[in-house]
């Protein structure tokens, strides 16, 4: 079942062919931010709140190259950076934790230029809320999926692209 979640968002991914990505929180269906042959192939950033964040491995001990892994909050880590120019970030990949990623993140966003934002989200009322505050900001939804990796049980997963232009 995760396989069908890695492999929606690796599709998304790969239709966005960024040319840098950067992903926030490092959640599991991050991992498309690598390839199969450990290097990505394009530049990507990596913020969570866990070092290790490849399988229990650090990039380095994952042999995996052109990943820069930021070990901070992502809104702390994000409001901070806005200030600078966030050019060249064409993607932007967010798996938040349950209570989602949040109205003061999420109007930071729109500060960092990407064409295209995928959200990966376990639940639904976190998920509108967070949409909302980019939708307001020029971004659309323009793919939705809902993926129940947990039979019998209320819990799903929603994969979203929202695309701005």
């Amino acid at each position: 079942m995760i396989a069908d979640l890695l492999s929606c968002v690796m599709s998304l991914v790969q239709e966005a062919a960024p040319g840098s990505a950067l992903d926030l929180y490092g959640g599991s269906a991050s991992s498309p931010c690598r390839s199969r042959g450990r290097h990505v192939r394009w530049p990507s950033w990596r913020v969570t709140q866990s070092p290790r964040v490849f399988a229990g491995q650090t990039p380095a001990a994952a042999e995996l190259t052109n990943i820069r892994v930021i070990q901070a909050d992502a809104g702390e880590w994000l409001s901070s950076t806005i200030a600078k120019p966030a050019s060249g970030i064409d993607l932007v990949l967010l798996d938040p934790p349950r209570a989602g990623a949040g109205k003061a993140l999420m109007e930071l966003i729109p500060g960092i230029g990407a064409t295209s934002v995928i959200y990966v989200s376990c639940d639904p009322q976190t998920l509108a809320r967070d949409l909302a505050a980019l939708c307001g900001h020029g971004y659309s939804i323009d793919f939705v999926e809902g993926l129940d990796l947990f039979p019998q049980t209320y819990h799903f997963e929603t994969v979203v692209r929202l695309r701005r232009g």
